[in-house]
């Protein structure tokens, strides 16, 4: 009988660390309207306050709007079938607005509706309406891409030549997008299929000017009796760290060797002639079915207990033996695939790879997960 096996993709986060895109199952994340980078000398000045205050004004706009609709749905009497489908309603146009924003700030804020569409079980399931949940997980994988010209002017800055020089052929269309970062199909010179990971060119300028504005709403209230400003310093430096791919890098590596006995589970090796702070680059690996989708993984001849009892097992080693935890285990960040061939205790799996810093498991006639993320 087949077996089945998930796995983190990228590198496992140190506890309590996060995202990065995993690449998308098989569909193409949305082209997005192409946006001009902000000077590269801004980001050597303080933090641009405006950028930042105009983006939050818009996020303003949209949760006074939201507050006033839920509040006129308190109106009607509650548990009525009248109340269920204006709740509904707006759950589901607040939810569409939402990830609109998300889209066209990209960053800090898709990284947080991100964070929102991955509460699912348990307390997710009562805190969040699932319309939110629906609407934001597009965000996990499928973000609108930026042109690949914006792109690849992150990989010259930090090679010295553009991805078009350095690989023998690359994908223009991501295999993924998410909040920090997208993710390109490419084939070295010596014929391997890796997937390069690529942060957003201008998101350090843009995440810096958000901070400013968010320290200083963090100031305001704190004269109220909440202080805020801790939430703001701690989120800062926890995605400061994970814009440094490098580390991310490290992370996938070390989980590679803590999970290396395990028949079930590979690690997408990291391809660190291409790795930098802002690139990423890892082998490729095909057949990936999401995690989190019961049909895909009906239709793909997997059983979801099966899944889920792989998935835990390896995350209760991560837990309970290295200490050392994939932070960030989304929908866009974990998947399966069947392995064609079985390897011996310690050896190495069969073909495949990961987007993404995903992670995938290549064994014999079973399934294998895929993670992404092992961003900190």
């Amino acid at each position: 009988m087949a077996q089945e096996a998930l796995i983190p993709s990228a590198a496992p986060a140190a506890p309590s660390r996060d995202d990065a895109p995993a690449p998308a199952s098989n569909a193409a994340p949305t082209a997005a309207t192409p946006s001009e980078p902000p000077p590269l000398q801004s980001q050597t000045k303080g933090p641009d306050v405006g950028l930042g205050m105009g983006r939050a004004m818009v996020a303003m706009q949209l949760f006074e709007k939201a507050k006033k609709e839920y509040a006129a749905v308190e109106e009607l009497t509650e548990g009525s079938t009248e109340y269920a489908a204006a709740l509904e309603e707006v759950h589901r146009r607040t939810a569409a607005e939402c990830l609109k924003v998300a889209q066209s700030h990209g960053g800090i804020y898709n990284k947080a509706a991100q964070f929102v569409a991955s509460l699912q079980g348990g307390a997710g399931d009562s805190g969040i309406p699932k319309a939110y949940i629906d609407a934001l997980s597009v965000l996990t994988d499928q973000a609108p891409f930026k042109p690949f010209a914006e792109m690849d002017a992150c990989f010259i800055e930090e090679f010295g030549k553009s991805a078009a020089e350095v690989f023998r052929s690359i994908d223009q269309v991501p295999l993924a997008a998410a909040s920090l970062a997208q993710v390109h199909r490419a084939v070295t010179h010596d014929g391997l299929e890796v997937a390069v990971k690529m942060q957003y060119p201008w998101l350090k300028h843009h995440l810096t000017s958000d901070f400013a504005v968010f320290a200083m709403f963090g100031q305001q209230i704190k004269p109220g009796g909440f202080d805020l400003s801790w939430l703001v310093r701690d989120f800062q430096v926890s995605l400061t760290a994970e814009l440094d791919f490098e580390g991310e890098a490290a992370n996938s590596e070390r989980c590679a060797a803590e999970l290396r006995h395990r028949v079930d589970v590979h690690v997408p090796r990291v391809v660190r002639q291409f790795t930098s702070k802002r690139v990423l680059c890892t082998e490729y690996v095909r057949g990936m079915v999401r995690c989190n989708s019961l049909p895909e993984l009906r239709a793909a001849g997997f059983s979801p207990r099966r899944v889920g009892a792989a998935l835990s097992s390896v995350f209760a080693e991560m837990v309970f033996v290295h200490g050392h935890v994939h932070g960030d285990p989304h929908a866009g960040n974990v998947y399966v695939r069947r392995r064609p061939q079985p390897r011996e205790k310690g050896g190495e799996e069969g073909s495949g790879g990961a987007g993404s810093g995903g992670g995938v498991a290549n064994g014999g006639g079973g399934v294998a997960g895929v993670g992404g993320d092992h961003g900190d």
